[in-house]
Formats: C-alpha cells, structure tokens, sequence
C-alpha cells in the first residue's frame, strides 16, 4: 500500500513541471489530475468481486503491473498527445482502484478475528506513509535524473515489489508451503469465529442512506480540492 499511494503522489509532484514543459492551462492540470479518479471509481466498486473470484494475489499483481507500467508510460503519454496522457492517467487509476477492496478481502484471509484490526491500520499506515515518501523524495529523485527517470524510478520499484509478491504470497493461507501448521490453525480458528449465517451484502440505496458514506464522500472532496488549490498556488 506504501508504493501504491507513493506512485499516485509522483504526479502530484511532477505535474507543475511538465506543466511548464508542455504549457498546460490550469484547467487541463485539473483535467489531468482528476482523471485518475475516472478510472478509479469504476475499478474500486468492482475490485472486491475480483479478488473474491480470482484471489487477492492475482488480482493485486495485476494491479501492480498496470499501474507500473502506466507510471512509466506518463512522461511520454505527456510529449505524445492530450488524449495519450488522459488514458494513461484513466488507466492508472483503474490499476490502483482496486488495491483496497482486494486487501479488504484479502486481509480477513490471513489474520484471525483479533488481529484484524491491527493488520488493516498497519497496511493503511503504509498507504499513508507511501504519500510522505514521495512528496519528500520525488523532487530530490527529479533533480538527479529527470521527470522521465523519477517515473522510471518509482515504476520499478513496482516491478521489483511485484517479484517478491508473486514468490513468497498465496491468496489463501491454506496454499501456503511457508506457514507453520499452528499458525494455520490460529488463522482458521479465528476464521470460522467471525462468520456470520445469513449475511448479505447491503443494497446500493441503503449504502447511500448513511450519514457515515457522505461523510466520506464529502471529506474526500474537500481533501482533493485542496490538494487541487495547493498546486494552482
């Protein structure tokens, strides 16, 4: 969650430069900047069912790679043409919308009841300290080896994070051939003790009812138009 949040940061740094470079409008920065979101919200509502279906681990390498390579390809995307980097940047976002509903799933896989919570904050901690990382580092990176290089950087480093992934984790602990036998058990225990008969997933209208979904979505509204008002200043 560290890289995921530290390769989203990289083009909050490195817009204002290529901004200058490719003579950007300030209504097109903001056109580029939310364009992440456009394939973020798509791929955030479906990324759960997919991790369910195909396993936290194929589906959060998949990611990985995407979103990688999307980093990768922005500096030229922004050389090539307006509609390049916008589908780069869609493309982006559609890779990182589905890194929290496959930790949400996946998580509950490997941690018993009572160690959930301290897995999630712990993995929202890195998510959080991936936006520190890079807002101090990206600009260091960028005066050694260019916009080109910094994205370059950052791209593979997911790539390098994506070989450990693929080698030492499962989707589930059971197709682990590392775990020990009681470490497996204390993880099903826990397992079959927050089960709960009968549940089922809320419904789109009951979702919206809640005080406590719009007031994360108007918090994360506020949050990004600050962001966006920060860079215009």
């Amino acid at each position: 969650m560290l890289l995921c949040n530290a390769d989203r940061v990289v083009m909050s740094v490195a817009v204002v430069p290529l901004a200058a470079q490719h003579g950007w409008s300030s209504s097109f920065v903001g056109i580029v900047q939310s364009s992440f979101l456009w394939g973020y919200v798509f791929s955030s509502m479906v990324g759960g069912a997919l991790a369910d279906r195909y396993g936290g681990k194929k589906v959060m390498a998949g990611a990985a790679a995407l979103w990688s390579l999307a980093t990768f390809l922005t500096p030229w995307a922004a050389s090539q043409s307006a509609t390049m980097l916008l589908a780069v940047r869609v493309l982006f976002g559609i890779a990182e919308g589905v890194a929290f509903p496959t930790m949400s799933t996946f998580l509950p896989k490997w941690f018993p009841t009572h160690e959930r919570a301290t897995a999630v904050g712990l993995s929202m901690g890195g998510f959080h300290l991936g936006n520190v990382v890079s807002f101090l580092a990206t600009p260091i990176i960028m005066s050694h080896i260019g916009l080109a290089g910094t994205f370059a950087f950052f791209a593979s480093l997911g790539y390098l994070w994506l070989s450990v992934w693929l080698l030492n984790v499962e989707s589930d602990p059971i197709d682990s051939r590392t775990i020990s036998k009681s470490e497996l058990q204390l993880i099903l225990a826990g397992r079959s003790k927050s089960k709960v008969k009968g549940s089922k997933s809320p419904s789109l209208r009951e979702v919206f009812s809640k005080m406590e979904m719009w007031a994360i979505i108007v918090a994360n509204v506020i949050n990004n138009w600050v962001r966006m008002a920060d860079q215009q200043n």
